[in-house]
């Protein structure tokens, strides 16, 4: 199988009630918003690829998909670009704001009141945003602790000694006895 193929319709979506926000200024059709998530079910969801969040197929492949003819689907791709649901990049279709369909961030801006697609959008990218500050905090962490190496061998007594053990000289010795007399 061709590395940018994946087997049909594997996996699920998830669509953020407030994907409808950047609509509501300016009417989007029905059939406009179904053919924007066919598309969408139809892109490169492989995080691996460099064609992640873009549209791979052809339009014969997506007008045989969908019963349609070929001039039809690409009127409609040229809609959601005038649009500006589909961005040209390369020679690929990308959804714009791809990661608004990722299940972790779509969680997250579900539990934000957003009002106007100016919410969505600000959120969308202070999220997206989080993890990579957390991430060069840890790495500004990780340089400031000193290296510690596992590989020193030590052939000295690792034994405790009784102040840190807890026990008195006499419950060690007992102990002692007792092991010797196991043996």
């Amino acid at each position: 199988m061709n590395k940018m193929e994946q087997k049909p319709y594997k996996g699920y979506i998830v669509i953020l009630r407030g994907i409808i926000l950047p609509f509501l200024d300016k009417p989007i059709r029905l059939l406009e918003f179904g053919v924007f998530i066919a598309i969408v079910i139809e892109c490169d969801w492989d995080k691996k690829h460099s064609t992640y969040g873009c549209l791979v197929k052809s339009n014969a492949e997506l007008a045989s998909r969908w019963g349609c003819d070929s001039s039809t689907v690409l009127r409609h791709k040229k809609r959601l670009i005038d649009t500006g649901l589909l961005i040209e990049r390369n020679g690929l279709l990308k959804i714009k704001n791809f990661e608004l369909f990722e299940v972790g961030l779509a969680k997250q801006l579900a539990k934000i009141p957003l009002a106007t697609p100016q919410d969505l959008f600000a959120n969308l990218q202070s999220i997206v945003a989080n993890p990579h500050e957390s991430i060069a905090n840890m790495q500004d962490n990780q340089a400031q602790n000193t290296p510690q190496s596992s590989n020193v061998s030590f052939k000295g007594n690792l034994s405790l000694s009784n102040n840190e053990t807890g026990l008195s000289q006499e419950d060690i010795d007992l102990i002692n006895e007792s092991l010797k007399e196991e043996k």
